[in-house]
């Protein structure tokens, strides 16, 4: 099947596909109903029509910012980097460079971990734990390494509607939770959880409750911890704040 729009005669075709389906399922439930469980299939089968209604709904998105974004794009990466790093202690134009890190601990007395061969360990968890002995000096270079790791806008699903829609694929994960696409969905990366990247919570275009993909009153509340975390991250928020500002100060042409 390929990606819309369809035409009329391939949204004939996909519907009787479906119906095909949904016609064959009486005949195996006939042959499964002393194997399953029930009540918690249809508890299943409840969260289904949810993620249909959230599917169809879509969330919106300020398509204006967003377009200045995709715009500005190949910039925001450089721009980021000359804010935390503007005499290049650590980066080498976009390049983090290992050996300018490693002189960076030592300046500093900061214990690192190495691999086997004898190089620090760069990976993001390894940053996220120092990031928690040391946030003064390490917060800002694991926020600013996280942030341009995953900022992805390319392939960001928005319709002629301005509405972000996707496959959230249900109970993919081992847990049994949603795993939609970290690039397609604008809740992504990592969005088990709902877990919203703060660059991408500048194009969410937050309308009235009656055109939200779930319930108003059930819009995910921020925990005690979650609100921790987001005074942690502040370096990053103000960053990504920074350069969307900047570009709404920018001249139009």
């Amino acid at each position: 099947m390929r990606v819309g729009p369809h035409t009329e005669s391939e949204q004939v075709a996909l519907l009787d596909y479906c119906q095909s389906d949904v016609d064959a399922l009486p005949k195996l439930l006939d042959k499964m109903i002393g194997q399953i469980d029930v009540p918690r299939s249809l508890l299943r089968g409840r969260y289904m029509r949810a993620i249909a209604t959230m599917e169809h709904t879509g969330v919106p998105i300020d398509t204006d910012i967003l377009g200045g974004l995709r715009a500005q794009w190949p910039t925001i990466p450089s721009k980021l980097i000359e804010r935390v790093d503007p005499r290049g202690e650590v980066f080498d134009g976009r390049t983090f460079k290992a050996d300018r890190w490693a002189r960076y601990l030592v300046c500093h007395n900061i214990a690192w971990p190495k691999l086997p061969s004898g190089s620090l360990m760069l990976d993001d968890e390894t940053f996220r734990q120092a990031a928690k002995r040391h946030p003064m000096l390490v917060g800002k270079w694991r926020e600013l390494r996280h942030t341009l790791g995953q900022m992805r806008l390319s392939d960001l699903a928005v319709g002629a509607d301005g509405r972000n829609r996707c496959l959230l694929s249900p109970f993919q994960s081992r847990t049994g939770r949603n795993q939609p696409s970290n690039s397609r969905f604008i809740f992504g990366p990592r969005c088990c959880g709902w877990r919203v990247a703060l660059w991408s919570s500048e194009v969410l275009d937050f309308a009235p409750p009656s055109t939200m993909p779930y319930p108003w009153k059930a819009q995910p509340k921020q925990s005690t911890k979650r609100l921790r975390m987001h005074k942690q991250q502040c370096v990053r928020r103000r960053l990504l704040c920074w350069v969307v500002s900047s570009w709404k100060r920018m001249p139009r042409s």
